[in-house]
């Protein structure tokens, strides 16, 4: 080497040591900053007495830090500090100056993420995603408060504010059980602690699941009672966001296709829903759905996941299934002109005309073969007598013979000829057309995820469009409902749609809504009855209450007007005992006998609501309404008003829906049950 070439690479080595130097001075001031920052939240939450966890170690990584956990009845906030000056919030993110600093939110989330993962097997305290706070907190100039997706960046002037103004989920005691929990997983951080080994936090074992096997039920036994009772005070609509800490798992769970939460009644199904609406929407971009049968029920879910996820509600819709198939069509510009009483009429002149000889067979009438074509021949988009012909009739109680099928066949086509005469259609084609559409188009997929609600009230095709909005895409599409509670004619299964939810179909069996006295009631009108469930040869979720309650109180009357006077006087006597008149509910099978339960109420000075009205807001008001409208609603007490007593040769499908019915709206209260049957005297009385 020359003397020349030594020169050289002493003065390479003098520049490297000299960048070296800048770097680590640069690296103090930044460290200095980010310890003035730290120092002044620490002051801040010191002074106002908030206890807290400072600098600690994350096991995901060995260099990286939680600035400070602090854990109040609000929740868990995942707080880091950051002395930044000229800091802008933009529509975008973050920036500091000139750069861009939104990775800032996703460290601060990764941070959060990790904080949620090490409470989720905490025994019963588990935290819902919304409980679980990231926050960047800005220690000069004048920030303010504002949230950029699930991420609260606040000035130091707000942050005690932000701590103390959410809901309170945590009593004194799981604050301290979760304060423990965190101070196990996120040890104190040292420079030591940097270069070494990172320790794994050692949980306890989760029941092992097989690949293509149902998920297991959560054991009941990890139920804390007492916290079920201290939610069971809650308000009706708080309560209808309550979580229980053994369902978080579903909640977050991850899944590589279509998935289904079903179980009876009372079982938590509709709360997991939207609080997995909620964690989806906060840790993905796109839009997301939200959907029932039941057109009212989405506005009343709207405003309860608003409480949950605020700052995400402008990206989730909420619509019923039939508005999103005329969002569809709107897109496409498709022209379909649905017309209900149009339709009713095409229906009557093709009756006129039908085999009703056959089709009056065994009793069956022409609102059975109504049903017949909407939800069998249609609702499952069936095209020709052949298909029709070997079709299995799931869900229909009745057996039908070739020359019925022929004369229903007949009978659809005669009404399909009427309808195109009039140039108008029916829901059950606004159903279909959307699928087709959608099906046709692959790039017609508005929606990330869709979380469908009630789905055994939905016709096979309308589920089918749903399927074909997201596909098989990871977490797209989650189903939700119960067999056991379905109340309109016909049926499928999931292998018929096409959707495959083998090892990703999750069973609830733990009733936290009702009480033993009401589940014992309810369970009398279905008890030993089969059902249809959607999932061929899926094993039945049981239902297991674990409260106890007043007894129910069941009435008969001679005629409508004297159980009136009754229901009116039972609920006057009911609010002077204390029962609070928002969480009252008057329930009929049909919307003119809520409509006569409503009168009465208004008569005797009662305000009330009808459900069709009811928008999952607190209301000073009695509702009223039909069972159909109260599917996926809950209510302090329930006032039931049955069919008439009628024949005992009623259709045996129209029999079990009868008895459904009933099912479903006594399931619906969370302790109070009253019942008032009309059975006039016998003759021989």
């Amino acid at each position: 080497m020359t003397l020349a070439g030594a020169a050289d690479d002493h003065e390479a080595i003098a520049e490297a040591h000299a960048r070296a130097a800048r770097e680590h001075r640069r690296a103090a001031r930044l460290y200095d900053v980010g310890g003035a920052g730290e120092d002044a939240v620490a002051r801040v939450l010191s002074a106002a007495g908030v206890a807290f966890l400072r600098n600690r170690q994350r096991p995901s990584t060995r260099r990286g830090d939680i600035d400070f956990l602090v854990v109040a009845a609000a929740g868990v906030f995942v707080i880091d500090a950051k002395a930044w000056s000229d800091v802008t919030i933009t529509t975008r993110g973050l920036a500091r100056g000139q750069d861009d600093c939104s990775e800032e939110l996703d460290a601060v989330g990764r941070q959060a993420d990790e904080v949620e993962a090490a409470l989720a097997d905490l025994g019963d305290v588990g935290l819902a995603p919304r409980h679980v706070h990231p926050v960047l907190a800005f220690t000069r100039g004048r920030v303010g408060c504002h949230r950029a997706g699930r991420v609260l960046l606040v000035g130091i002037e707000q942050l005690l504010q932000v701590i103390g103004g959410h809901g309170c989920p945590l009593s004194a005691a799981q604050v301290s059980e979760v304060s423990a929990r965190l101070a196990e997983a996120f040890p104190p951080y040292t420079e030591r602690m940097a270069g070494a080994a990172v320790p794994v936090l050692r949980r306890r074992p989760r029941p092992r699941v097989e690949v293509g096997t149902q998920l297991a039920a959560f054991d009941v036994r990890e139920l804390d009672l007492t916290e079920l009772e201290r939610a069971a005070r809650l308000p009706i609509e708080a309560w209808m966001t309550w979580l229980a800490p053994t369902q978080l798992q579903y909640v977050r769970r991850q899944l590589n296709g279509p998935a289904r939460l079903r179980g009876p009644a009372g079982t938590g199904k509709t709360v997991v829903a939207l609080h997995r609406a909620a964690y989806l929407a906060e840790r993905h971009p796109g839009r997301l759905l939200v959907t029932s049968f039941v057109k009212t029920l989405p506005r009343v879910q709207r405003n309860l996941y608003a409480a949950l996820s605020p700052h995400t509600v402008d990206r989730v819709d909420f619509s019923g299934v039939h508005a999103v198939a005329r969002e569809v069509l709107l897109r496409h510009r498709h022209l379909l002109r649905v017309d209900q009483k149009g339709a009713e009429t095409a229906f009557n002149l093709a009756w006129i005309g039908a085999d009703r000889e056959a089709l009056g067979r065994q009793g069956l009438d022409r609102s059975y073969w109504r049903d017949e074509i909407d939800r069998v021949i249609k609702g499952r988009g069936i095209t020709t007598f052949e298909g029709y012909a070997d079709l299995n009739r799931v869900g229909r109680r009745t057996a039908i013979d070739p020359r019925q099928r022929r004369a229903a066949w007949d009978l659809y086509v005669a009404y399909e000829g009427q309808l195109e005469r009039r140039g108008v259609g029916d829901f059950a084609d606004l159903l279909l057309i959307a699928r087709d559409l959608v099906r046709a188009d692959p790039a017609d997929r508005p929606y990330r995820f869709v979380i469908a609600d009630e789905i055994q009230d939905l016709p096979l095709v309308g589920v089918q469009l749903l399927h074909a909005l997201v596909g098989d895409q990871p977490d797209g599409l989650t189903l939700v409902g119960d067999g056991q509670q379905s109340i309109y004619a016909g049926g499928f299964t999931l292998r018929e749609a096409g959707i495959n939810v083998v090892g990703r179909s999750v069973i609830f069996e733990v009733n936290y809504r009702n009480t033993r006295q009401v589940l014992d009631m309810a369970a009398s009108f279905v008890a030993g009855e089969d059902f249809d469930d959607l999932d061929e040869g899926a094993p039945r979720g049981r239902i297991e209450g674990h409260r106890d309650g007043p007894p129910v109180r069941c009435e008969s009357f001679p005629d409508r007007a004297s159980r009136l006077g009754a229901l009116v006087a039972r609920i006057l006597g009911d609010l002077a005992a204390g029962t609070p008149i928002d969480g009252m509910a008057v329930l009929a099978r049909t919307r003119r006998e809520a409509g006569e339960a409503a009168t009465a109420l208004r008569r005797a000075g009662l305000a009330v609501v009808d459900l069709g009205d009811y928008d999952g807001r607190q209301v000073d008001a009695v509702k009223t309404g039909t069972v159909a409208r109260a599917k996926g609603l809950e209510f302090e007490a329930v006032y039931f008003l049955p069919a008439d007593a009628e024949p005992a040769d009623l259709e045996a499908e129209v029999a079990q829906r009868r008895r459904h019915e009933a099912f479903v709206a006594l399931t619906r209260t969370r302790r109070w049950l009253w019942m008032g049957s009309v059975a006039p005297p016998s003759p021989a009385s």
